[in-house]
Formats: structure tokens, sequence, C-alpha cells
């Protein structure tokens, strides 16, 4: 993606608009395909569409398609290798129970946004003021109880 880019400043920088207008592509397309965050290769034939608007000479085209066939030989071989489902027997067929006839609901985890953190939050000041009352009172128990005094 970066030679792309690099092919679009030796033309010239063009602007999307002129590029839309010589390749015939959308600008939103044209955009996407020259966008530094793009992680995929464009489809050979708007890549030799792109050259071909800059001015890259026919008999140079089959160096692009050669470099865009390794480039995309190396990505694809890069990528990890999906992972193997292995089927899970549900909890009930393993002790031989039936089907339950409505699905239990689906875990949910904590949510993400830390709203788990904030509920702790607002409880953490009730919990030790009440802690604190209670260290309190067993302190003054146990005053009296050494003092000898009532309850």
């Amino acid at each position: 993606m970066c030679r792309l880019r690099a092919l679009k400043a030796w033309s010239g920088n063009p602007s999307l608009r002129e590029l839309e207008r010589r390749t015939g592509l959308p600008r939103s397309t044209l955009s996407g395909d020259l966008s530094p965050q793009r992680s995929s290769l464009p489809p050979l034939d708007r890549v030799l569409t792109l050259a071909t608007a800059s001015g890259v000479p026919a008999g140079e085209l089959a160096c692009w398609q050669s470099a865009w066939q390794r480039i995309q030989v190396r990505q694809q071989s890069a990528e990890p290798p999906a992972p193997a489902r292995v089927p899970v027997p549900a909890p009930h067929a393993a002790v031989g129970l039936p089907a339950p006839a409505v699905a239990p609901p689906a875990f949910r985890g904590p949510d993400r946004t830390g709203g788990h953190r904030s509920a702790r939050r607002r409880l953490g000041w009730p919990v030790l003021s009440v802690s604190g009352l209670l260290a309190a009172l067993l302190a003054l128990r146990r005053q009296a109880h050494a003092h000898g005094g009532r309850e």
C-alpha cells in the first residue's frame, strides 16, 4: 500500500477527485485503497488501474502484477490457520440427562466498560463506613469490659 501512495506522490499527487476521473473508480474506493491503515492489498485490477492512471508505462505493468502476486502469497502464508472447531458435548448429555426444553440463558461476562469497577466504588464508602462503625463499637465494648463497666 505504501508503494501505491508513493506512486501517487510520484505522479504529481493528484487529488482523489482527479484519480476518480482518470480511473472511473469511486473516490471512497480510491481513498480506502490508498489508506495507511489498510492492512491488505487492494485487488489486482484496481492496483493496475491506479498504476496506469498514475503514468506507469504498459510495459511495466507486468512488474506491478508480479510484485502484487509476491506480496499476496507472502501475506497469505503468514496468516495463521483457522482454529479447528471441536464439538463440545452439552453438560446434560455427559451425565445422561435429557436435554432441557428451554435453553439456559447465555453467560455474560463483565462489561468491558468498567461498570463492575464503578459498582465496587459505589459500595466502597458505605462498606468502609459500616466497618469503621463496627470496629468502633467493638473497641468501646472491649474498653468497657476492661474497665469493668456495664455494656
